[in-house]
């Protein structure tokens, strides 16, 4: 009988690497058919998906499970407001510098 593996051994060099990138490659197929329990897993295992694929996610369970999609919205625009920490003054649809002035802004 061969010996068996040690399930307590680590992956090869690059072994997690790939995996990822398989798992990467799997989020916007996920996504486009709607299978919100497997994009949900893929964007669990990745830890950290792009802000694109998270706004997809959002409005996939917008979608699915209504219910959860306030909550989930709320995390994605506070992960926008994080990365991009956007103005008034910087946003196109915001006000002009005048009415800023005439807001004590």
């Amino acid at each position: 009988m061969p010996p068996r593996a040690d399930s307590s051994c680590r992956s090869g060099p690059g072994e997690e690497e790939r995996r990822l990138t398989g798992t990467t490659e799997l989020l916007p197929n996920a996504l486009r058919v709607g299978n919100l329990t497997v994009a949900e897993g893929l964007a669990r295992e990745l830890g950290r998906i792009s802000l694109a694929e998270a706004l997809e996610l959002t409005a996939l369970v917008g979608q699915k499970d209504p219910r959860r999609h306030p909550r989930v919205a709320a995390r994605w625009l506070q992960r926008y407001l994080e990365d991009f920490e956007p103005t008034l003054q910087r946003s196109p649809c915001g006000p002009s510098t005048t009415e800023l002035q005439q807001l004590g802004g």
